[in-house]
Protein backbone atom coordinates (compact mmCIF):
# COMPACT_ATOMS: atom_id res chain seq x y z
CA UNK A 1 0.00 0.00 0.00
CA UNK A 2 3.23 2.33 0.22
CA UNK A 3 3.88 1.92 -3.13
CA UNK A 4 0.78 3.53 -4.11
CA UNK A 5 0.97 7.05 -5.56
CA UNK A 6 -2.62 8.29 -5.86
CA UNK A 7 -3.43 11.18 -4.14
CA UNK A 8 -6.64 12.57 -2.98
CA UNK A 9 -8.53 14.96 -5.62
CA UNK A 10 -7.79 19.09 -5.24
CA UNK A 11 -11.04 19.99 -6.50
CA UNK A 12 -14.69 18.72 -6.75
CA UNK A 13 -14.37 19.26 -10.36
CA UNK A 14 -11.90 16.51 -10.11
CA UNK A 15 -13.93 14.17 -7.71
CA UNK A 16 -16.38 13.91 -9.80
CA UNK A 17 -13.94 12.95 -13.09
CA UNK A 18 -12.01 10.28 -11.19
CA UNK A 19 -15.57 8.96 -9.36
CA UNK A 20 -17.08 8.73 -13.28
CA UNK A 21 -13.89 7.06 -14.45
CA UNK A 22 -13.98 4.31 -11.75
CA UNK A 23 -15.74 1.40 -13.16
CA UNK A 24 -15.65 -0.55 -9.56
CA UNK A 25 -17.74 1.40 -8.33
CA UNK A 26 -20.34 2.08 -11.09
CA UNK A 27 -20.34 -2.07 -10.44
CA UNK A 28 -20.78 -2.06 -7.14
CA UNK A 29 -23.96 0.77 -6.72
CA UNK A 30 -25.25 -0.16 -9.86
CA UNK A 31 -25.55 2.38 -12.61
CA UNK A 32 -29.17 3.92 -11.77
CA UNK A 33 -28.28 4.66 -8.69
CA UNK A 34 -24.66 5.64 -10.18
CA UNK A 35 -26.27 8.21 -12.67
CA UNK A 36 -28.44 9.40 -10.07
CA UNK A 37 -25.62 10.30 -7.45
CA UNK A 38 -23.07 12.01 -10.03
CA UNK A 39 -26.04 14.16 -11.32
CA UNK A 40 -26.76 15.06 -7.92
CA UNK A 41 -23.73 16.16 -7.27
CA UNK A 42 -23.07 17.97 -10.34
CA UNK A 43 -26.01 20.54 -9.72
CA UNK A 44 -24.64 20.68 -6.20
CA UNK A 45 -21.17 21.73 -7.43
CA UNK A 46 -23.11 24.14 -10.14
CA UNK A 47 -25.16 25.97 -7.08
CA UNK A 48 -22.03 26.13 -4.82
CA UNK A 49 -19.71 27.41 -7.79
CA UNK A 50 -23.09 30.23 -8.33
CA UNK A 51 -22.62 31.92 -4.78
CA UNK A 52 -20.74 34.87 -4.24
CA UNK A 53 -19.13 34.07 -0.95
CA UNK A 54 -18.44 37.26 1.99
CA UNK A 55 -14.64 36.69 1.10
CA UNK A 56 -14.92 37.55 -2.86
CA UNK A 57 -17.87 40.26 -1.86
CA UNK A 58 -15.37 41.89 0.62
CA UNK A 59 -12.46 41.59 -1.35
CA UNK A 60 -13.04 41.80 -5.21
CA UNK A 61 -16.60 43.23 -6.01
CA UNK A 62 -15.06 46.68 -4.27
CA UNK A 63 -12.38 46.59 -5.84
CA UNK A 64 -13.67 46.82 -9.06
Amino acid sequence: AYKIKSTLPKTMEEALDRFEACEPVRALLGEDFFQTYLRVKSVELDLFQSVVTSWERDHLLLKV
